[in-house]
């Protein structure tokens, strides 16, 4: 599937230095799945930050495609 309105591409997340450690990262990532959630779109987790994220949270998993869910198992 081609990345567009109803596919989109987690590619990066990142934190300023000085928060790291503090769970920003883990909150901009549940933030973002909430959302398109919301907006009825499916993800690809191309960061591994995400990927994780959504390995640690299954309930998550809904967000993503079925042809990458291979990439939060």
């Amino acid at each position: 599937m081609t990345p567009g309105p109803d596919l989109w591409v987690f590619e990066h997340t990142e934190v300023p230095e000085s928060m790291k450690g503090r769970g920003v990262g883990s909150e901009l990532v549940r933030q973002a799945l909430a959302h398109v959630r919301e907006l009825g779109v499916a993800i690809e987790p191309v960061c591994t930050f995400t990927a994780a994220y959504i390995e640690r949270h299954p309930e998550e998993a809904d967000v993503v495609h079925p042809d990458y869910r291979w990439k939060v198992q």
